[in-house]
């Protein structure tokens, strides 16, 4: 079935704006993904991801006590996190989508921050229509953490792919790169859109 890209459906939750996404093929099959929420779907609401329990709540009320908290900053209404990345404070676009990686920089950068010891792996990744190749190593670990609580648990791997679209995307909205979820895959955050807010916590195996 054919939808023209401004049918509007209402649901109990408002109203959303439903495109047609070619790419995904029609399914009746189990919890098959069916599309992607959009960033102004979530604007104004308090959005918890425990990736542990793989729990994802929206609209959930949090206590900023029991969470380490940063600014958040939005770049069209994505959130863009400002971490200390080698004794500088740095934007990174958050990816909720990306758990291959752990930071995406430029090339420079990666030759800066990766572990000289790790041998360099490459993954083909397809991006703006093509299949490039990714090249990836560890973080190295005598530079600075880029979070206040420990990622000693976590072997943070930076990536780069060598594609001027993703140079220019970088320099035209100031950002030193992207951040995935590796940081984050044994630990639960807040995205507070409402207040402006973004948290992160180490959840326990007995929790």
């Amino acid at each position: 079935m054919e939808y023209p890209d401004d049918k509007v459906f209402k649901t109990s939750i408002g109203q959303i704006n439903f495109r047609d996404n070619k790419s995904i093929k029609a399914t009746d099959e189990k919890n098959a993904p069916i599309g992607t929420l959009g960033a102004d779907f979530l604007q104004g609401k308090i959005v918890q991801i425990n990736f542990v329990d793989e729990i994802i709540r929206i609209g959930a009320t949090y206590h900023p006590t029991d969470f380490i908290i940063k600014p958040l900053l939005t770049l069209n209404g994505r959130p863009v996190l400002k971490l200390n990345v080698n004794g500088k404070e740095q934007n990174l676009l958050y990816d909720t989508g990306s758990s291959l990686f752990g930071i995406w920089t430029k090339k420079k950068d990666w030759k800066k921050l990766r572990e000289k010891s790790d041998p360099i792996k490459s993954f083909p990744i397809s991006s703006w229509g093509k299949i490039n190749k990714g090249f990836h190593s560890s973080f190295d670990k005598a530079i600075p953490q880029i979070w206040n609580d420990s990622t000693d648990d976590t072997d943070l791997q930076i990536w780069y792919v060598d594609n001027r679209n993703y140079r220019r995307f970088f320099r035209k909205n100031d950002l030193f790169g992207i951040l995935g979820n590796q940081l984050f895959l044994n630990k639960e955050i807040v995205i507070d859109y409402s207040e402006g807010l973004f948290g992160i916590r180490t959840v326990c195996n007995n929790e």
